[in-house]
């Protein structure tokens, strides 16, 4: 999996001045798609949602295409969630 940057946002935060002490968490995880549960997740992309019926149907067919005949059928993708927790002053 490629490392991104995901700028954390803590000071950003407790500049407001809104909120008392801030505790920050983040968790990597992966989730494992067979070509029709990974379409699913991308017709709920906007941008995929815009495509005209035409485009958006070749496309997901060439992506079931790959991910069944170049990866055994499955994919994995690789997730970053942040978790920001904070009292209001």
């Amino acid at each position: 999996m490629r490392e991104q940057k995901v700028p954390n946002k803590t000071s950003e935060i407790e500049q407001t001045g809104l909120f008392g002490e801030l505790v920050y968490r983040s968790y990597r995880w992966d989730a494992t798609y067979n070509s029709a549960s990974y379409l699913n997740l991308l017709n709920t992309y906007s941008g995929h949602l815009n495509l005209d019926r035409i485009t958006k149907a070749r496309f997901f067919h060439a992506i079931a295409e790959l991910i069944n005949t170049n990866f055994n059928g499955q994919i994995t993708k690789g997730y970053l969630t942040t978790l920001y927790v904070a009292h209001l002053l």
